[in-house]
């Protein structure tokens, strides 16, 4: 699936117009798509999605534990290439989700970011979970 969205995405019989309403199919679906493979989403979306990680964060906001696992994969994919690909609030809502859904992991994510956060966030995010 992963795949045959690349080449139709890449296809050069497919207009633009043709391109966007497979994008938007995409993001419609995007709760089945990360359930299918979290990892394969992100990096789909981190490829060919990168002007829509808004919209793609507004459409799961209701759905934290899809948006923690997306948000995940994005973090992993960006400790793999050496940058970062969350803005600093983004990096804190992944570190609530964190601590909601994987506490065990909020250590050592604040260590391999080397503890850059503002204690209150994380203190904050612990104490609604």
């Amino acid at each position: 699936m992963f795949d045959y969205i690349r080449s139709q995405l890449d296809s050069t019989t497919l207009n633009d117009k043709e391109k966007e309403a497979i994008k938007n199919a995409v993001i419609v679906s995007l709760k089945e798509i990360i359930k299918i493979d979290r990892e394969k989403a992100s990096n789909l979306i981190i490829e060919r999605f990168n002007n829509e990680h808004e919209r793609l964060m507004n459409e799961l906001s209701v759905y934290p534990e899809l948006l923690y696992y997306y948000l995940s994969a994005i973090m992993e994919h960006s400790f793999k290439e050496g940058r970062s690909s969350l803005s600093a609030e983004q990096e804190e809502k992944l570190i609530d989700l964190m601590a909601q859904f994987e506490p065990s992991k909020v250590l050592l994510f604040l260590q391999h970011k080397g503890m850059k956060y503002r204690l209150d966030v994380v203190s904050n995010s612990f104490a609604a979970h």
